[in-house]
């Protein structure tokens, strides 16, 4: 079996499938199809004969309606031509043809999706339909006729590279050496990537949108089109706005009336969508961008787990456009490509940082140092444009976690070990909420009175949502502390300190006028795209940033450092006339390499450090990551080893286990761990598999 990566001009006869080889003698067999069905368990291969007014208009990759069971069942044509394999005269007819047609291109990156992310084609094949269902018609042709910038004069860079990116050049004082990421042997750093592959790495003082403008200028003068891929939708839409006020024509692929998405006439050289676009059919394609790629909303959520920067980079090899990767904190696993640039100096972008040491504090979130440091941004804006301070804590509610004193164990719920948090009120409206003190004995009035006061409605557990009594389900005691505040929480104190209202930011008063009119709030890490001005930003506990273990961590990290410092020069702070820190971090651990390169200002020593760490552990883009679990990983696990033990091929490989029935596959490059993948492919159905796992 052949585990090296299936090319443009691979067929599909050359992958295992039920078919068997194509007769040279058989003069029918361009009068059958091989359909695979719209059904994950159906993994074989099904033959139709195609109707004579059908002939001519089936190809790889054509959704089709065909007899199964009795009834009607929508599959994709993935062997044509295709020998039976029943006898002929057994061999049902097709009777209805899908009208989303799939281009050879299309259907080769399917191809290569299922085999990268080790899925069922017919995963990729339903991503691509539901692409090419909401894209006009008129941008599927050549372009011609594409709408215009309303710009006079516009001037656009040439040299004598062909590519869009051509005229992209690296800014004065630039902080990052090109190709500086380190190959190794056999790696996946190592292979060719799409023709005029670029990485632009902005400062904070730079707009997307004008590098964007800048491409898609260069576009139009060649005739073609630009495809820009976000994985944030508020940043999609704000983009598109700016794009619109700069005179640039824009379309923005979204799901909804397809039928008249695709009538429409749209006449546009940037396209805009979120990662489903990567799929669409854009005719006369000149260049991807991927804006962000280590945004976790370029990433499929549900299996697979499949992301949009890898599917992008394999389209532009298989159409010959460009691919241009735009963000402000490269990670390593994009930030390989043939060219890597920077605009913007870094030593005049990032804005001062202010530290509060937590151990200093008592632990205690809310501080003395945190209200100085609030009040004194709060009179650095008078006279000026208001716009509210905003306080950054990833941990929603009043209370999420509580520790008992006695045995030092985190209160869990007893029924499904879930960490219990304070109860909201459960009890049907105009009922009194139950009270647990009857379960406990005080000593004096004032013990009762200060428990009463803590655990007004007791704790509940998240998962169950029963009700629970405060007490440690293992030693059985009273003696509950909080240790990890929610936002509620620090707001009440805010406004209680301050004397201000302290509004939360939640999903419907982000644009709302107290939000606007406040001087200071409280929201998480997600107020950082939602904002439009702010005057400072604090992050509460910084600490909380770390508590899940994952060696994407560190570029986390620098992604929230970088928006907020962004957040703040698109708010009209500059960090050169500024002698305010504007940026605050609490933490118990300053001394840290990673947060002294935030506090010195150094984002180039903080990529060192990430891609060190990464070298160092052997972890991707130096390795390639799978993981597994579910019932079925057992049985997986054991055909796993098996097959390493056996194959020379995979003795490079090695599988760990981290318990519960959850494994991890590592192997040198995708090109091995695909390969494993595919050998497996009988037991595949049995587990859950992610491949390029964040989590772990």
């Amino acid at each position: 079996m052949n585990s090296s990566e299936p090319s443009a001009t691979d067929t599909i006869s050359e992958f295992p499938s039920d078919s068997h080889e194509l007769d040279e003698g058989l003069d029918h067999v361009g009068h059958f199809v091989g359909v695979r069905f719209d059904v994950v368990s159906l993994e074989r291969v099904f033959s139709y004969s195609v109707p004579k007014e059908l002939i001519g208009k089936i190809g790889l990759g054509t959704p089709v309606r065909a007899p199964l069971n009795n009834r009607s069942a929508r599959g994709w044509v993935v062997e044509y031509p295709h020998r039976p394999t029943v006898a002929i005269d057994k061999v049902l007819e097709l009777y209805f043809l899908d009208n989303y047609a799939l281009s050879t291109e299309l259907y080769e990156l399917c191809r290569f999706g299922a085999w990268r992310y080790g899925s069922n084609l017919v995963h990729f094949l339903k991503h691509a339909r539901s692409a090419a269902a909401s894209t006009p018609y008129s941008l599927q042709g050549d372009g011609e006729g594409m709408g215009r910038a309303n710009l006079t004069n516009p001037t656009t860079k040439r040299s004598s590279r062909q590519g869009l990116d051509a005229g992209i050049e690296a800014s004065e004082g630039d902080a990052f050496e090109a190709g500086s990421l380190e190959a190794r042997q056999g790696s996946d750093l190592q292979k060719k990537a799409a023709p005029g592959s670029t990485y632009i790495r902005i400062s904070p003082c730079e707009s997307v949108e004008d590098t964007i403008f800048e491409l898609c200028i260069r576009a139009i003068s060649m005739q073609k089109r630009v495809l820009v891929l976000f994985g944030n939708e508020f940043e999609m839409q704000r983009s598109n706005l700016r794009l619109g006020q700069m005179g640039l024509s824009t379309y923005v692929l979204e799901r909804g009336d397809t039928k008249k998405a695709r009538s429409q006439r749209v006449d546009a050289s940037c396209i805009i969508s979120s990662r489903i676009g990567v799929f669409a059919p854009i005719g006369n394609l000149g260049a991807i961008v991927v804006v962000d790629p280590a945004d976790s909303g370029h990433k499929n959520s549900s299996e697979p787990t499949w992301e949009s920067a890898v599917i992008a980079q394999r389209r532009g090899e298989l159409e010959r456009c460009d691919l241009i990767s735009i963000s402000g904190y490269p990670s390593p696993e994009y930030s390989h490509q043939t060219r890597i640039v920077t605009k913007g100096n870094d030593s005049k972008c990032w804005p001062k940082v202010a530290e509060v040491d937590l151990n200093e504090n008592g632990g205690v979130l809310v501080n003395s140092d945190l209200v100085h440091w609030i009040n004194r941004i709060r009179e650095s804006v008078v006279g000026r444009d208001k716009a509210p301070v905003l306080l950054i804590h990833n941990r929603k509610g009043k209370i999420n976690r509580f520790k008992c004193t006695k045995c030092k164990k985190t209160v869990l719920c007893e029924a499904c070990s879930t960490p219990l948090i304070m109860g909201e009120p459960y009890s049907e409206e105009g009922k009194n909420t139950p009270n647990f003190l009857h379960h406990y004995e005080f000593r004096t009035e004032k013990a009762k009175s200060d428990f009463e006061k803590l655990f007004p409605r007791g704790l509940i557990c998240p998962k169950c949502r029963l009700p629970t009594p405060v007490a440690c389900g293992l030693c059985k005691s009273t003696r509950i502390v909080a240790v990890s505040f929610g936002t509620t929480r620090i707001a009440d104190e805010l406004e209680s300190i301050l004397s201000i209202k302290v509004p939360l930011l939640d999903e419907k008063n982000f644009s709302s006028i107290e939000v606007e009119s406040a001087e200071v709030v409280v929201g998480t890490v997600g107020a950082l795209t939602r904002l439009e001005r702010v005057s400072g930003v604090g992050f509460v506990d910084f600490d909380q940033f770390f508590a899940t273990p994952s060696f994407h961590s560190t570029n986390r990290i620098f992604g929230h450092w970088y928006r907020a410092a962004r957040l703040l020069f698109q708010s009209g702070f500059e960090p050169n006339g500024e002698s305010q820190s504007r940026i605050l971090i609490q933490s118990r651990d300053l001394g840290s390499d990673l947060l002294n390169s935030i506090i010195t200002r150094s984002p180039k020593s903080l990529l060192e450090l990430d891609r060190n760490q990464r070298k160092e552990l052997d972890l991707p883009p130096y390795c390639a990551l799978a993981t597994f679990y579910g019932d079925g990983a057992s049985l997986f696990s054991l055909s796993t080893f098996d097959l390493i033990n056996t194959d020379p091929r995979f003795s490079n490989v090695e599988m760990i286990s981290l318990g519960e029935d959850r494994y991890v596959i590592k192997a040198l490059d995708h090109d091995l761990l695909s390969g494993l993948i595919e050998t497996l492919s009988p037991y595949r159905n049995e587990v859950h598999l992610h491949v390029d796992p964040r989590e772990i």
